[in-house]
């Protein structure tokens, strides 16, 4: 087996034709495969700038046996992968699986690990990926213990995981996590203004001098920018708004 960039050069080329989950998870596969791996992961948040390790519905997909996905799900293992929890305070690939990884975890994540080995799941690599605006994703690829040259493929591959990972959520975020109009939150230009210019640090007298509106008015539409985020104060709705691509 050879391990040049060909396999990223395989996906990039497909990527105009990825029009659906199942394609880019037939692509993500091949990919793996090409690499040595026996299955591949890919975990994030359906809603643009929410985190995959604390949403209720994470855009979970792979080549993992379909009765393991259907389990993960099932049981919200979003909240208790100690893959995604390392993830989580990482911005680099890294390696997990194994007896001393598993111990060096809290216990409430053992029964995860432990399972996840029944299914053949057992050591991996994982590229996290982090953006500006909150959002995450994470890309994982692993191997049964049964074979026996794990570290050797890890040490192969590792450039090609990282630049597939961030590839994968790209076009993931691109053309299958919710924006905030799909998801119903929609805030007027005047809203959008206002909003941005408490997250500067002015005041709604200060942003009424800026816009020239009354504070009563500027009042006004924060409120409503309030209510349509769902949040209880100005700047959670600056925080938030952002982390939806709302504003920039």
């Amino acid at each position: 087996m050879t391990y040049t960039l060909s396999t990223v050069e395989h996906f990039v080329n497909r990527m105009a034709d990825i029009n659906s989950i199942d394609d880019l998870s037939s692509n993500l596969a091949h990919c793996a495969r090409d690499l040595g791996f026996s299955y591949f992961s890919y975990v994030t948040a359906q809603v643009r700038g929410d985190d995959a390790t604390s949403t209720n519905s994470p855009l979970t997909y792979g080549s993992y046996p379909e009765a393991w996905l259907t389990h993960y799900k099932d049981n919200d293992y979003n909240f208790v992968d100690p893959v995604l929890a390392v993830g989580k305070c990482k911005r680099s690939l890294f390696r997990w699986g194994g007896d001393d990884f598993t111990k060096a975890q809290p216990e409430r994540y053992h029964r995860m690990l432990n399972e996840a080995r029944d299914f053949g799941i057992c050591r991996g690599l994982t590229m996290p990926i982090h953006r500006s605006c909150g959002e995450s994703g994470y890309f994982s690829v692993s191997l049964d213990d049964r074979q026996t040259s794990f570290d050797e493929i890890a040490e192969q591959s590792a450039t090609q995981i990282l630049l597939l990972g961030h590839l994968a959520h790209d076009v993931a975020v691109e053309k299958f996590v919710l924006s905030p109009e799909q998801i119903g939150i929609r805030l007027t230009e005047r809203e959008r203004e206002c909003i941005l210019w408490i997250g500067e640090g002015k005041t709604a007298w200060e942003t009424a001098v800026i816009i020239g509106r009354s504070k009563s008015t500027v009042q006004f539409h924060i409120q409503n920018a309030l209510k349509k985020l769902g949040v209880s104060n100005k700047f959670s709705a600056f925080l938030k708004a952002r982390r939806l691509g709302i504003i920039d």
